[in-house]
């Protein structure tokens, strides 16, 4: 049954300093700094510093980002803690540093950044738990995520957003399925059954309701996703899918990366007959977790092998391998251009560092 309201009577004492609105202190509380809490005559709620708790100048002007900072998202494990760590790079300074972290409940598996509306800024984070978190990147020290997308029934190991229509979130997961997600419903829009365990998913550049999608099943699909039975099937590898990369100037032309170290490209007209091309295995048979192109349709490689290795693989070109290079970060697991810098390449891998190359150094 429902619960009635309490109601309490007030002496007129209590009453008249409820009308001067008195500042009231609230107790200290371990760990937190003392702070006044009032209303002023909007009756919106403030806080107050005491003076002698104002925050450092010089701390302040760490967390400011200019527009010549480069950043990058990256997830980190230990056996004690799991987190997601922002990266700014200053390039006139010289320096890579930690600008703040999430900490995470679960070992990550996939992270993928989102602008939901201009000006903002968030992350989706897969991990061994079964929902995607959603968490605001413009919030410090944030105790919780922004949101909880549930629907799978276990990992989360792929994730992309669409960039064509903002509110549109895919995640595949070790339950065999992809799920799409209205961002702002905060809800799945569309499930569908999946080959195999997805660990890689990419919407088409210019097709909004086109989904490429790979895993162990050993082979990529793709997918229309206005209809559960529009799809095509690729040949299978001989090995499992790791990554997969659409070319930034051929729309046609999807790359995927495999953990036996094949690196091939499929024409998705004609998927039927085989890769267009394909870089053989150029880390030596060692799994190749990441692919990604630049704006100028390099090609970029990272390996178990602990090398990031780059590539031309414009049309007619003899030797397509440009350049090959030792990160020091250990096996690497991620690689990514800057959007700002097309030529800026960020990696990281099991010594849970990012490392960061100017492969314009290479022209």
């Amino acid at each position: 049954c429902a619960r009635q309201p309490v109601r309490y009577e007030l002496s007129a004492e209590e009453e008249a300093a409820l009308e001067k609105k008195e500042e009231v202190q609230l107790e200290e509380i371990p760990g937190f700094p003392r702070r006044l809490w009032f209303r002023d005559d909007e009756d919106e709620v403030k806080v107050e510093h005491d003076e002698d708790e104002e925050e450092d100048e010089d701390d302040v002007k760490d967390t400011e980002l200019r527009e010549s900072d480069a950043l990058f998202l990256c997830a980190t494990s230990s056996a004690d803690l799991s987190c997601v760590e922002m990266h700014v790079y200053d390039e006139a300074g010289g320096s890579l540093y930690v600008h703040h972290d999430i900490t995470l409940p679960a070992f990550p598996l996939a992270l993928e950044w989102l602008a939901l509306r201009e000006e903002s800024s968030f992350v989706a984070v897969g991990t061994f738990e079964t929902a995607v978190e959603i968490w605001n990147l413009d919030v410090l020290d944030a105790l919780e995520p922004t949101a909880l997308l549930r629907g799978h029934a276990d990992a989360v190991a792929a994730l992309c957003w669409n960039r064509l229509t903002r509110n549109t979130l895919a995640s595949g997961g070790a339950d065999r399925t992809v799920t799409l997600w209205d961002l702002q419903a905060q809800a799945s829009a569309a499930s569908f059954d999946a080959e195999g365990k997805v660990q890689s998913a990419k919407f088409h550049p210019t097709e909004a309701a086109a989904l490429a999608y790979g895993g162990d099943d050993r082979a990529v699909h793709l997918r229309d996703c206005r209809s559960k039975d529009a799809s095509t099937d690729f040949p299978r590898f001989n090995g499992d899918v790791e990554c997969l990369a659409w070319h930034p100037s051929n729309a046609a032309h999807l790359v995927a990366s495999c953990d036996d170290g094949l690196v091939a490209c499929f024409d998705v007209r004609a998927a039927q007959r085989g890769p267009c091309w394909d870089l053989g295995k150029p880390h030596a048979s060692r799994a190749v977790p990441a692919v990604a192109f630049n704006a100028a349709g390099l090609l970029a490689t990272a390996s178990a092998d602990k090398t990031v290795q780059l590539f031309d693989v414009r049309p007619g070109t003899a030797d397509p391998r440009l350049a090959a290079k030792p990160m020091a970060v250990g096996k690497l697991f991620a690689l990514a251009f800057d959007e700002g810098d097309p030529f800026l390449l960020a990696t990281a891998g099991s010594k849970a560092t990012l490392a960061l190359w100017d492969t314009s150094e290479n022209d």
